[in-house]
């Protein structure tokens, strides 16, 4: 029976929302402790740490908001914040270096635009005469520039029914 009207008070919040309505999150994100719950206090929000232990919690100032759910801008009652002493440095952003150039001379027109297109390699094709290329696999890599072995985006192929002349 205690048990039983212990709940009654707990059905009660439970159906009433915990007495407090959703707002829309802040972005605390990045910002100390004190400051991010200064913040979520003022839009009425409750909010609950992890990551703080012990005397050190203490120090609110010395913490640091890392993440937070729900996400800005989203309604909640209740935001939950991961917090650290540092969140670490965000990844510096890599420079992708352009692709190696395959060796081509002597090989048909045809396997030359697959082997480019798998390295992601952009091409233009010209011919010895200024004739127009129907069939790929009827043409052969005469040169190339760049040369294979060099990191490129473009290459340009020169192409022919017969390399004899290059």
């Amino acid at each position: 029976m205690r048990y039983a009207l212990a709940l009654v008070p707990m059905l009660f919040l439970v159906s009433c929302g915990g007495g407090r309505e959703q707002r829309v999150v802040p972005d605390v994100r990045g910002q100390r402790l004190d400051r991010a719950e200064r913040a979520l206090a003022d839009q009425k929000l409750d909010w609950r740490e992890e990551g703080t232990t012990g005397v050190a919690a203490l120090v609110r100032s010395s913490w640091k908001v890392c993440s937070q759910a729900p996400a800005p801008g989203k309604l909640a009652r209740r935001v939950i914040l991961s917090v650290a002493k540092s969140c670490g440095r965000k990844p510096v952003p890599t420079v992708s270096l352009a692709p190696r150039v395959p060796w081509l001379d002597g090989t048909s027109l045809e396997d030359a635009k697959e082997q480019l297109d798998a390295a992601g390699i952009a091409y233009s094709v010209d011919t010895d005469d200024g004739d127009p290329v129907l069939v790929d696999r009827l043409w052969t890599v005469c040169s190339q520039t760049p040369d294979g072995g060099t990191q490129a985006r473009f290459v340009e192929l020169r192409v022919s029914h017969d390399c004899s002349d290059y």
